[in-house]
């Protein structure tokens, strides 16, 4: 069993959906693209305020109430802790812009447009709430020193100042959120920031692995200092090769009369997390949430080396008072019967094979032959259909066995190893609720 733990925070005044492992969020070079934001109220933010919305236009610096150029400044921090600041002053046409002049301005000047590709969005429907956010370009980043990947540095996230006039003051205000952000965002979400608690196995470094390697998630642990927070459900979304999308809702709950800040999700519930994978999830304004991951992984070259054989019923264990029991015990009670004793035979499958399987093999030969027989005759009489005799998890025991395919191998024992639990194989070919190949 291992783990691994991401935290991601909600860095503005409103919900925020995400999808917690989406492959979006990853680009070229195998990294996440380090995206600052800040979210404030503008209308409140200055003195006379940056933006105007109280006497019927709508329009940062505003020249009737402002009545004088706008200047930006935004401050970064470099590999070493210093502060780097890029800032443009008292220009005029920083004057009376409605919200998309803004935003091509910051994309067009010489200065700011080096930072990388900006954007504002309005959060409020003109109420002067915005996000005003960069993605850094990755030139910049390096030419300048940017500490984009180092923690201890607020991973180069720091200040944004708008005001009038020349010489920002850089005040406590000046970075949004009042809880500043303290990594890098993600692709698909700016407003979100995201950090592995592992600097050696990052969250892009999480991602690009999903792509080759399918996670059987044991149970999620989830940690937040906000009771509703962690009463958020997280949505599951499975999509197959042939493009059904299974789908799962799974509802944290917590005892409500305790101080608990943490939940753990009940274990064994099929949770297969791989590139086909989406989980999203809902963060509430200014908070975070701590997951934890435990899982083992399904080694997806199992396949190449090892493929599912049904087993022959052996006739000889078909005897005419077995036939003859089971004939009319279906006759008196139909199908009920029959699903009564597969779950006994199934059960005495169990109990003859010890706990490695490998105890009195003849009698589970035996007991698999009539396992087999009923299946097929419960299949037969219509009380499964030839796709639920398949699917159904309580099949397994009598189902497909693992066998070795004959291919070059080094040896059988590495060809075994890979079959053992340890690899994950029988996890691949079990049942789940997410089930990994479906026809």
């Amino acid at each position: 069993m291992d783990n691994f733990v991401v935290s991601f925070s909600n860095n503005s005044n409103v919900n925020q959906e995400i999808d917690i492992f989406e492959s979006s969020n990853l680009t070229g070079g195998g990294v996440t693209e380090t995206v600052y934001s800040w979210t404030a109220n503008f209308n409140d933010y200055g003195t006379p305020p940056v933006y105007n919305n109280t006497i019927g236009d709508q329009f940062w610096w505003y020249v009737t109430v402002l009545n004088q150029p706008g200047s930006i400044a935004v401050k970064f921090k470099t590999t070493t802790g210093t502060s780097v600041i890029f800032q443009v002053d008292n220009i005029a046409t920083l004057q009376t812009l409605t919200t998309t002049q803004f935003e091509s301005f910051l994309n067009t000047n010489p200065v700011l447009s080096e930072v990388g590709t900006w954007s504002v969005t309005d959060l409020s429907g003109g109420t002067g709430v915005f996000t005003i956010s960069v993605l850094v370009d990755n030139v910049f980043a390096s030419d300048n020193d940017i500490a984009i990947n180092n923690p201890a540095f607020n991973y180069g996230a720091g200040a944004l100042k708008l005001y009038g006039g020349t010489g920002p003051i850089w005040s406590p205000i000046s970075v949004f959120p009042t809880v500043a952000q303290s990594s890098p965002a993600l692709i698909s979400n700016p407003n979100v920031s995201v950090v592995a608690s592992n600097p050696n196995f990052s969250y892009s470094d999480f991602l690009w692995s999903t792509i080759g390697r399918t996670y059987d998630v044991k149970n999620f642990q989830l940690y937040s200092a906000s009771k509703q927070q962690l009463l958020q459900p997280f949505l599951f979304d499975r999509t197959l090769a042939t493009g059904r999308v299974y789908q799962k809702v799974l509802t944290p709950t917590i005892d409500p009369y305790q101080q608990q800040n943490y939940i753990v999700t009940p274990d064994e519930k099929g949770y297969i997390l791989d590139g086909f994978t989406k989980i999203r999830y809902t963060l509430l304004p200014e908070q975070t949430i701590r997951i934890v991951l435990d899982y083992t992984y399904v080694d997806l070259s199992t396949p190449l080396i090892a493929e599912t054989v049904t087993p022959d019923i052996d006739q000889s264990f078909i005897t005419p008072d077995f036939v003859d029991n089971i004939e009319t015990g279906f006759d008196k009670f139909g199908c009920k019967f029959l699903d009564a004793r597969f779950n006994e035979l199934s059960q005495k499958l169990k109990e003859v094979g010890g706990e490695d399987g490998q105890m009195q093999p003849k009698w589970q030969m035996q007991i698999k032959s009539r396992l087999r027989y009923i299946k097929d005759l419960m299949v037969s009489y219509e009380c499964l259909t030839e796709e639920e005799a398949e699917e159904t998890p309580r099949f397994n025991v009598v189902g497909p066995e693992l066998r070795r395919k004959n291919l070059f191998m080094p040896s059988p024992e590495f060809v075994q190893s890979q079959l053992d639990d340890e690899q994950g194989a029988r996890k691949l070919f079990r049942n789940h609720d997410f089930p990994i190949e479906k026809t």
